[in-house]
Order: structure tokens, then sequence, then C-alpha cells
């Protein structure tokens, strides 16, 4: 692993954006934005790579959301990718630290992430939308962290921003047909390490840590 983490990328190759959207298990066989045809959000490249210190990060998007759909009211970008990494035939557990040097060289302040999710509180049905506003998160792998890490530790007091969390239920409360479970649910996401789904003993002992839904995508790392 070289030690000059800034010497794999030319900054200059990748936008400069302060937010990025995680795919994953939703939208799976479900290109986005393309095919989703919603007005005002646009794919401004498609297909780049990264090189990183620890490998070529593929299948990058640039896009671009219209001033008229965005909150700030006015044009922004963001980053967008996979989050089981690329080709899509097999579960890339790696990806996730070449995808998250390539955020932090962005200048990425914001990551909107998505999952398909299973219950295990009985009030969430089907169909459901579950803006969480915690994770439990146990499953950390040698792929989890970058290097350095260690100089430094961040807070998990408020890992879910509070503001964009309100925005998405708001906005996902127009157009979502079922529930949408907004943060002021205070529901939590327990992140499991796939591709493995869970136990039902292994089920169990999540709703016994306080845990609403299960997940592979949504808190990574």
């Amino acid at each position: 692993m070289p030690k000059n983490h800034h010497a794999a990328d030319d900054m200059t190759d990748i936008p400069q954006v302060g937010l990025a959207i995680i795919t994953g298990s939703a939208n799976w066989g479900l290109a986005f934005p393309e095919d989703v045809g919603f007005e005002g959000v646009r794919t401004l490249r498609r297909d780049m790579s990264f090189e990183t210190p620890f490998g070529r990060s593929d299948n990058w998007k640039l896009l671009e959301f219209d001033a008229s759909i965005s909150a700030e009211g006015r044009a922004k970008r963001a980053l967008c990718m996979y989050s089981h990494g690329n080709p899509r035939d097999h579960i890339d557990h790696s990806c996730h630290r070449r995808a998250f040097w390539v955020l932090m060289q962005a200048g990425v302040r914001q990551v909107l992430a998505c999952s398909t999710v299973g219950a295990v509180n009985k009030a969430i049905q089907p169909g459901d939308m579950v803006v969480n506003a915690d994770i439990i998160e146990l499953t950390q792998t040698p792929f989890s962290l970058l290097p350095d890490r260690q100089s430094f530790d961040c807070s998990g007091k408020q890992i879910v921003c509070p503001r964009c969390a309100a925005v998405l239920a708001e906005t996902a409360r127009r157009h979502w047909p079922f529930r949408v479970h907004g943060i002021e649910q205070q529901l939590v996401a327990a992140h499991c390490y796939g591709p493995r789904l869970t136990t039902p003993a292994e089920a169990l002992a999540y709703r016994g840590m306080g845990a609403d839904v299960l997940n592979h995508s949504i808190a990574p790392e």
C-alpha cells in the first residue's frame, strides 16, 4: 500500500462535488437516473474510472440536479456509484475502500445511500420506506478502514444527517406509494456483512439490540 495516499490519481480527474449517491440492492437492475425518467436530473458523464491506492474504481457517474428540484434552489452535482462493486455478478467487499478514497478526494460531505431492507419490527410492512435515524454496525472487516484512521477518532453520535433525512422523507411522502417512516420515528438499521442474509437467530439478536430493519448497503463502514 503506498505511503503517499494522494499520489494514485490526479485530483483534477475527480469532479469536486459535495454530494454522493450510493445505490445498492434497492435499485438492482434499475439504472439511476436513466430508468427513472424524472425531470430535472441528467447524467453529465458516465463510465468514469479513477485510480486509487487500492486499485481502480470503475463505473462512476456524474449527475446534475436542476435548480428547480433542489432544496437550495440552485443546480447541484453529485457522484453516483453502485455499492457492491462492478461487475455486478459478484459482491466486491473491497470496493468500499476504493470508493471512499474517491469520495474523500472529491470533497464529498453528504452521502445518500439506499438498500433493500428486511424488517424485524413488525410495525414495518412490505413496501414501506424507512429513513433510519441510527445504525448498528458490528461487522468491520480488513476493508473497512482507510490508512491512518487510527490517528483520529470520529463521533457517531449523529451519524445520520437530520436535514438530509428530513428532505428525503418529505420528498418521499409526495411520491412513494406506501408509508414512509421518517427520521422522527428514530428507527435503527442494522448492517449485516453480506452476501449471506441473516439467520432467524441473528435477526432475533439484532432485534434485541434495538434494530428495526436489517440491510447490507446503508452502513458498510
